[in-house]
């Protein structure tokens, strides 16, 4: 059955950078793309941010290196 996901993007002081998915999905394989925006639409600088996803009682985090 579906399950409730959120996928954030975090910079290192844990501040909410972009919500790239709220939706309800099956298990199996997905694609997300960021395009290097913050929420306002403004380019987020290069570095480090953490991704977090949250599916049901599942919750996993990952760095990644934005470089523009």
């Amino acid at each position: 059955s579906p399950a409730a996901t959120r996928l954030c993007v975090f910079d290192l002081s844990g501040r909410l950078v972009r919500t790239l998915l709220v939706e309800n999905l099956e298990s199996g394989d997905h694609s997300v793309f960021w395009d290097g925006l913050d929420r306002a639409g403004r380019r987020a600088p290069s570095g480090v941010y953490l991704v977090m996803i949250q599916a049901g009682d599942l919750l996993v985090g990952q760095k990644i290196v934005l470089a523009q």
